[in-house]
């Protein structure tokens, strides 16, 4: 009989992070094969000590092909996908394994806790991803930086009368700490030029570029930005966006109105947009937070941060796409707080700041707010 479940990884000068990998699926993989593009450091010893299959395969500038690479060596009924920086947290063992019982299902979807503080374990947000699935279906990825497949899962299961499902297990991931982004940010804009060049109109790795170009501060986001925006606003009307990727392009352009203005687009109506299309979005709400907070609108504000918050303790926010999580905690209290104070409801703003008096980056402007109302 083929093992249940092969777990997959790719890998390239990842010593730092294989082992914890691989440990992390131990009690539930029956074989982890990795395919390996070229480490000049001790992956691959590591690899082998713990019991991994290993082959070599060359690096094309390719991600999708190494995931395809990856899974052409799984002889399992059932796919773990995981990438060197990531891990399955323990307290998914066996939720995972309940997975690979259910009938009817080629795919699952999986919670990935996005660390964004190296030091700080509980800093993180909650994105999915489809990483578990059924072998043996010649399931494919295509797309050089963010790995897409090919045709989509969600097809393949309609035609089989199958579907794709959410599962209770997580994974997590610490490869987009601050150390690590500039990095990650410059190898995502080369290889996104690439996938443009053979697709010059998709929508999705167009946005992605932009974004990318605008989170490093390169003159060349803007015109990538509104060659997207042209597409995405031509949907204007729809209630639905055209692609998740649109909350992307909203966010770039409601931090640069000059930008939207060259596209035809006003804040306002961006603001509508935002609201018919990505409601549970956190980043657009922050954005639509403090926009009305330096309108004056101090309540409409407080109703925004007071939603933030309370997502951030539930994770109901969208998860199409990760973010910064400080804007669902601290800082998003330091901001009620204020408003709080300017609606003069003094005693619950004292409530929300005074906590933040001993933060290392907050404590300075919650004590100038009390004291600028003269409460300090």
């Amino acid at each position: 009989m083929p093992p249940q479940l092969t777990v997959c990884l790719t890998t390239k000068n990842s010593a730092s992070c294989i082992v914890r990998a691989m440990t992390s699926v131990r009690h539930v993989a029956d074989e982890v094969v990795i395919a390996d593009s070229g480490s000049t450091d001790q992956t691959v010893a590591l690899a082998l000590e713990h019991g991994a299959r290993v082959e070599h395969f060359p690096w094309r500038d390719d991600l999708s092909d190494a995931r395809n690479n990856a899974i052409s060596l799984a002889t399992g009924n059932w796919i773990l996908l995981l990438d060197s920086d990531e891990w399955l947290l323990e307290s998914s063992t066996e939720s995972l394994r309940q997975c690979l019982d259910a009938p009817d299902i080629l795919g699952f979807y999986l919670s990935r806790r996005d660390q964004s503080d190296a030091l700080r374990s509980d800093r993180f947000t909650i994105m999915l991803q489809l990483r578990l699935f059924r072998n043996h279906y010649g399931l494919q990825f295509r797309n050089r930086c963010h790995p897409q497949f090919h045709p989509p899962l969600e097809t393949l299961a309609a035609a089989k009368s199958m579907v794709i499902a959410d599962s209770l297990c997580t994974i997590g991931h610490d490869g987009y700490v601050p150390q690590n982004r500039e990095d990650k940010l410059r190898r995502a804009a080369r290889l996104l030029m690439l996938d443009l060049a053979q697709q010059p109109d998709d929508i999705y790795n167009l946005i992605e570029y932009g974004r990318t170009l605008y989170l490093l501060h390169d003159p060349r986001a803007a015109a990538v930005l509104q060659r997207a925006s042209v597409m995405v606003l031509a949907h204007r009307a729809d209630p639905i966006a055209p692609t998740p990727m649109a909350a992307l392009l909203l966010e770039c352009l409601l931090r640069q109105p000059a930008l939207a203005a060259s596209c035809g687009v006003e804040i306002p109506e961006l603001l509508i947009l935002t609201q018919r299309w990505f409601p549970t979005s956190a980043p657009l709400l922050w954005i639509h937070a403090h926009i009305l907070f330096q309108a004056g609108n101090f309540a409409a504000a407080a109703v925004l941060l007071e939603h933030l918050i309370r997502m951030g303790k539930d994770h109901s926010y969208d998860r199409h796409t990760s973010f910064d999580p400080r804007i669902l905690g601290d800082e998003a209290r330091l901001n009620l707080g204020i408003c709080l104070l300017q609606l003069q409801r003094i005693a619950e703003g004292r409530t929300l700041l005074e906590p933040l008096f001993n933060h290392p980056d907050l404590a300075s402007c919650a004590r100038s707010a009390l004291g600028i109302q003269g409460l300090g």
